[in-house]
């Protein structure tokens, strides 16, 4: 656990479009983060919630090697990360509705 700015929330929003989502769709969901909590700390919080199983892990790697390990930028995967998270946005709405 760091106090680096490095692990802000707001630079990681500016960061990709894929993790803005996913901090969006869940944030809606009423979870809220915890004031100066990482990515993966949040990523936790999600889980431990129920609301998923493991389908944001590969998501969460991509984006602290992109982030931290000076990994190089996969259009193709951040779509898949997009497509992930808006279909996790249908079924929590789907869940809400029922």
């Amino acid at each position: 656990k760091s106090g680096q700015a490095g692990d802000s929330f707001a630079e990681d929003e500016k960061q990709s479009a894929y993790f803005a989502e996913f901090l969006r769709i869940f944030q809606e969901a009423g979870l809220q983060r915890r004031q100066g909590s990482t990515p993966r700390e949040f990523l936790g919080t999600v889980s431990r919630h129920g609301l998923i199983r493991g389908e944001f892990d590969p998501m969460m790697d991509y984006h602290y090697a992109r982030r931290y390990e000076d990994a190089a930028e996969d259009r193709a995967r951040e779509d898949e990360f997009l497509a992930t998270a808006r279909e996790m946005e249908a079924r929590l709405r789907r869940k809400q509705e029922s």
